[in-house]
């Protein structure tokens, strides 16, 4: 009857509402950190407020950290190479964790299948089916062997560089070490540059970065954050064939 299921269902929204308040308090006095720095692990740290939803609203929380292995894989078996995996936690008489190519929901809270089991990071692989190294913490993934995403080239007409192989539709924004180099001294009267940005904006208006003039092989080195647009791509210029980019991915948010 309506006399029970409305004051029921107004208890079990407050009680979530509290949770949630918990968890986003916990989350920001001591955020989830995750790493591999070997490519054959992922530990996790201890976790505090953590909220899922199955029959029942749970709040999780470890003491220590966890290591994850081929048997928190859902489904079972290896991890795949150059794939993207979701890590979960979830209650089952006890916090447990769980690898799964299942993408998460829109708002990157919960597995799309449903709110037992909620979004606390992101796990990629190589060619090789190893973990990518990294460490990660408040959505965002440093990578501890950046990949080579462009080779110096000179691109006076404007190029791009596509990340779409390499990072997940969640990724919003990358982090780059962009190198940028002179190949023949240019005169006083012009100056020499490399610029990047993302796909869709004149690099020159987003990011540009100048470089010494009168010397061959002048130097600019910058770790750039760049929004990325729903291509995946990146776009940059050198000033002429005077000037050659370079850049790594060191990063991402998500």
């Amino acid at each position: 009857a309506d006399s029970v299921d409305i004051p029921l269902e107004d208890t079990l929204n407050r009680s979530t509402f509290l949770l949630k308040r918990m968890a986003a308090h916990a989350e920001a006095q001591h955020p989830i950190e995750i790493e591999s720095t070997n490519g054959t692990s992922v530990i996790v740290s201890p976790i505090d407020g953590v909220v899922t939803f199955d029959t029942m609203p749970r709040y999780l929380k470890t003491t220590g950290s966890t290591t994850l292995t081929v048997a928190d894989i859902d489904g079972g078996g290896s991890p795949s190479g150059s794939s993207t995996y979701y890590l979960y936690a979830f209650w089952q008489a006890g916090p447990k964790f769980q690898l799964s190519v299942t993408q998460p929901d829109a708002w990157k809270l919960y597995k799309s299948t449903g709110t037992a089991h909620a979004l606390i990071g992101i796990v990629q692989t190589d060619a090789a089916a190893k973990w990518i190294k990294h460490r990660q913490s408040r959505h965002y993934i440093r990578y501890l062997e950046p990949a080579r995403v462009r080779s110096p080239i000179a691109a006076p007409l404007g190029d791009t560089i596509d990340l779409s192989g390499r990072l997940p539709p969640q990724a919003h924004s990358a982090r780059l070490a962009v190198n940028g180099q002179t190949t023949i001294s240019v005169i006083s009267a012009l100056r020499p540059y490399v610029a990047i940005g993302p796909e869709g904006i004149d690099p020159l208006k987003f990011r540009e970065l100048l470089l010494p003039n009168l010397l061959v092989g002048g130097r600019v080195n910058e770790s750039v954050e760049i929004p990325l647009p729903a291509s995946r791509k990146l776009a940059f210029q050198t000033d002429a064939a005077t000037s050659t980019l370079e850049a790594y991915l060191q990063g991402m948010w998500w």
